[in-house]
């Protein structure tokens, strides 16, 4: 056999084939596909009938080592990628999202003490029929909407007027 004669040995580990020359036998090298050491002597190389068997299964071997990788980056995404996004966008975003939950809350708040006369009037009496309303508010049904009108544009108008005080007070405290 000369030294550049090439022939074929495959890795014990995984199987891969690798070419190799006259020259490398006696030496120990790495397999390009599993890393694992292999010594590269007479006694490793491939016949050639083997050689067509193992190009007829390398592609399944290959295949296998494919959907190995890939479950290996769905488990990596899954459970380590996708948490660290995860919580690296709560973090970035929690002062925004603990203000938003507050405005949610005031806002909530204030929309009740708006809509105070429409909630008793209507909306109790309609989910719970079993409620007994004022008198004052089932004898006299015209009133009641009257003054619940004006309790609603009473309310709008002191919003109104507390958003334009509380701004004029800001700024008042800027220009200070």
């Amino acid at each position: 056999m000369e030294a550049n004669d090439r022939m074929k040995i495959a890795c014990g580990n995984c199987g891969q084939r690798i070419l190799v020359t006259a020259e490398n036998y006696g030496t120990t090298g790495l397999c390009p596909n599993c890393e694992n050491p292999i010594e590269i002597s007479e006694e490793k190389i491939i016949p050639q009938d083997q050689v067509q068997e193992i190009q007829a299964t390398s592609w399944i071997h290959e295949l296998e080592l494919l959907l190995r990788k890939m479950i290996i980056g769905i488990f990596r995404f899954i459970f380590w990628v996708l948490p660290s996004a995860i919580c690296s966008f709560v973090i970035l975003l929690f002062p925004w999202i603990l203000r938003g939950a507050r405005v949610l809350c005031i806002f909530g708040a204030w929309l009740v003490l708006v809509l105070w006369p429409w909630i008793t009037i209507k909306w109790i009496p309609q989910k719970f029929p079993d409620v007994q309303m004022p008198a004052w508010v089932t004898e006299h049904p015209d009133l009641t909407y009257i003054a619940g009108a004006i309790w609603i544009a009473l309310a709008l108008i002191a919003s109104i007027w507390g958003a334009i005080y509380v701004r004029l007070r800001r700024r008042k405290k800027q220009q200070k």
